[in-house]
């Protein structure tokens, strides 16, 4: 977020909380979480798009096995990006 822009985490949400997946059950108890990754960098404006799900164990690692099947595979994010103003001290009392 550029520096004359806020966020926070209560101002992104996604479409939906839950990942669908199917595999043999010894795989799927390795996955923990589906995370979808943000980029943040440069923006100053509120936005929503989709993005790609990553299944992970509960390390952050990686869950990859051919096995497993995402039934959907990405997210829609909307993130709320509000401007800030900086104000000199003497504002503030």
């Amino acid at each position: 977020v550029k520096k004359e822009s806020y966020t926070n985490d209560d101002m992104i949400t996604a479409e939906s909380d839950r990942v669908m997946i199917r595999g043999p059950k010894s795989l799927l108890t390795k996955v923990a979480n589906g995370i979808a990754t943000v980029d943040l960098s440069g923006k100053s404006e509120s936005f929503s798009d989709l993005y790609d799900i990553v299944l992970v164990d509960e390390d952050g690692t990686a869950v990859i096995d051919e096995k497993i099947t995402l039934l959907n595979e990405n997210v829609k994010v909307s993130v709320e990006i509000l401007p800030t103003k900086m104000l000199p001290k003497s504002a503030i009392k």
